[in-house]
């Protein structure tokens, strides 16, 4: 079995990390940056992504979410703590941890949160104080990602931080920082009724 690293966050980014400087121009067709060194990376959605830049040096910023990370955790259904893949139940689908729980269940939830393994969601729970006290161990059979976040650049506009549906043709219009992901048949986690997936993971 493969380590988990403990001493990092996968998804939040360091004090030596940080977007580019660039201008946005916008027109009909969208928005192009400028000034870069390299041509930002546009997905298949034709979102383009803020472009970061520098080393993974100094204290972690817990409170964000590195761009190019979070897309990938949400996307690939990665880890957000150690960048692995998170833990799946057959039945009850994938593990998140939220700050606050809906009214009811089961639920629809939109999120820009990845989701965990089960160590890392242990992990989280225990040291995360942005958790606070009415947090919820969530398991989701169906993640669909539906949306974007960033900043809506708008041709003669000022620009706009928001989330626009990945359906929507404003998104290309978006200088992006996180998918929006949409859970569906949300329910709290019934962990003390099943064995782990993650064998011998313990916390």
């Amino acid at each position: 079995m493969t380590d988990r690293p403990s001493a990092r966050v996968f998804v939040t980014p360091f004090a030596g990390e940080r977007p580019y400087a660039y201008t946005v121009a916008s027109d009909r067709a969208g928005v192009k940056l400028r000034g870069l060194p390299c041509p930002p990376y546009v997905d298949e959605h034709g979102i383009t992504w803020e472009p970061w830049g520098g080393e993974q040096t100094g204290n972690q910023r817990h409170e964000e979410h590195h761009p190019a990370r979070q897309r990938a955790c949400v996307k690939q259904r990665l880890c957000g703590g150690c960048g692995q893949e998170s833990d799946e139940h057959p039945q009850f689908g994938r593990l998140w941890v939220l700050p606050d729980a809906p009214a009811g269940w089961p639920c629809e939830i939109s999120t820009t949160a990845p989701p965990f393994c089960l160590l890392c969601a242990r992990r989280a729970v225990r040291d995360c104080q942005g958790l606070g006290d009415d947090f919820v161990r969530v398991r989701a059979p169906v993640a669909r990602v539906t949306g974007v976040a960033g900043t809506l650049h708008l041709p003669g506009r000022d620009p706009e931080d928001r989330i626009v549906p990945i359906a929507d043709g404003l998104r290309r219009h978006m200088v992006a920082r996180q998918l929006v992901l949409t859970l569906e048949g949300a329910l709290l986690d019934p962990a003390p009724l099943y064995e782990p997936a993650h064998v011998g993971l313990g916390s």
